[in-house]
């Protein structure tokens, strides 16, 4: 099963006058990269939702994002932290004396900074916590799982049309490769000719040079082991584990025996249905790079 790594999900919950909501974004990368991103309050559970995470991602970043919109919920109180207060209006009674700013500093300028008055826990037991996070969790990583399968399926579409375009290229060029050989004999021996006039021609020595052309020149083994590739990655496309590097390999031999029978064949026609093979191999790479 092919799986794209650019992907979405979302979940989220209420519980105990709280609401959670986790979002999770997927991007291309060639190993597993994983960010997690969480309120404070949840900052003990970051290796439990990395090891949850892991169980849907195989490669490529993924970017875990929890947010909570709180009321007090059981075992929370408003609370006032003083200290924080008082360091507040010492540094902005400074502040007020160095500028030379007259008037007095009011209540209202204080108990709007951060973390002076705000829900404090008494002491949310790590698996009640858990309990709490871990639904909308599931459920954003399940959203992000059907999403890659969906986004996986297209790309599995577009490849096996791209490789069956490539398979018959390959079938042309392997029918020119039979009478490329008998048109080089055809060239050289009018060039032959064209060079001695009426003097006869060495047939054995014509012989010859023609069936060391077509040594030289046979590109049946690199047809072969394309198509082999090809049918290789078919099956890849087809397995229940990730294999987005194993294709990205597969797409360079391929490659490289494109590049060889180029070289090899030493013919116009079979030259630009080369081109055509990597124009296609190239549309392959971009889209397999984006295959878990």
């Amino acid at each position: 099963m092919v799986k794209s790594m650019t992907a979405f999900g979302m979940g989220e919950c209420d519980v105990d006058g709280r609401r959670i909501i986790v979002e999770i974004r997927s991007f291309n990368h060639r190993y597993r990269d994983i960010v997690i991103r969480l309120p404070k309050r949840y900052a003990v559970l970051e290796e439990k939702v990395k090891k949850l995470t892991c169980q849907y991602v195989a490669r490529g970043r993924v970017e875990v994002s929890v947010q909570t919109e709180e009321g007090p919920g059981p075992g929370q109180r408003l609370e006032l932290d003083l200290d924080l207060a008082k360091t507040y209006f010492s540094l902005l009674t400074r502040l007020k004396d160095e500028l030379g700013i007259k008037g007095e500093i009011k209540l209202e300028s204080i108990i709007g900074l951060k973390d002076i008055v705000g829900y404090k826990e008494d002491g949310e037991d790590i698996d009640y916590a858990w309990g709490i996070l871990k639904p909308p969790l599931e459920q954003a990583l399940t959203a992000m799982e059907q999403m890659r399968i969906e986004e996986g399926n297209t790309l599995r579409n577009d490849l096996l049309d791209r490789l069956a375009m490539v398979d018959e290229l390959l079938d042309e060029i392997k029918n020119r490769s039979h009478t490329h050989v008998a048109d080089y004999q055809s060239r050289l021996y009018q060039r032959i000719k064209s060079f001695i006039k009426d003097m006869e021609v060495d047939q054995s020595r014509l012989i010859q040079e023609v069936a060391y052309f077509a040594e030289r020149s046979d590109i049946t083994e690199e047809i072969i082991r394309s198509k082999s590739h090809i049918s290789q990655f078919k099956t890849m496309l087809d397995h229940n584990q990730p294999t987005g590097r194993k294709l990205e390999f597969l797409l360079q031999e391929l490659n490289r025996e494109t590049n060889t029978i180029g070289v090899k064949a030493q013919d116009s026609i079979i030259s630009h249905k080369v081109v055509e093979i990597k124009g296609e191999i190239e549309k392959l790479r971009e889209q397999v790079q984006n295959i878990e």
